[in-house]
């Protein structure tokens, strides 16, 4: 059994090369921004609920105030 491991760099340059700019921007922003801010924001939530600081009856109503 052979395994030849080409590295990190040189893979992540193939990966870079063989891809659009604009669509290696969009998964930068999109793995990089946007998923740990949604991991954090729901986390952050479910901390919240955990803990007893949502207020459910905000919830409930079709009014906003």
């Amino acid at each position: 059994m052979n395994i030849k491991f080409r590295g990190f760099i040189p893979a992540v340059t193939h990966y870079v090369k063989s891809k659009p700019v604009v669509e290696v921007i969009m998964e930068v922003f999109a793995y990089g921004f946007l998923a740990p801010l949604a991991i954090v924001g729901i986390s952050f939530f479910i901390f919240m609920m955990i803990t007893g600081q949502v207020n459910y009856e905000l919830m409930s109503n079709s009014t906003l105030y």
